[in-house]
């Protein structure tokens, strides 16, 4: 992901929104969005979860079937000391 860094008067603009702001150009093509970072992450978070394999039920018993292999054993398997 690329970054920019904003002068303060555009930060100015930006503080405290709390929702998506489209920026545009002077002719009134869209040219991006803006999301504030709390509604970032809810969003990210809510696609992640959308494409999760497994339901809420199946993480839980696979939580508490407990079970695997130690690290040291894991090593092992892969020659590492």
């Amino acid at each position: 992901m690329s970054k920019i860094v904003i002068d303060e008067a555009l930060q100015s603009k930006l503080n405290g929104c709390a929702q998506q702001i489209e920026f545009c150009d002077d002719s009134g093509r869209t040219v991006g969005h803006f999301v504030p970072e709390d509604l970032y992450r809810k969003m990210l978070y809510a696609y992640a979860e959308s494409q999760c394999p497994y339901s809420e039920e199946e993480i839980r018993q696979s939580r508490e079937e407990g079970g695997g292999r130690t690290l040291a054993e894991i090593w092992k398997d892969l020659g590492q000391p």
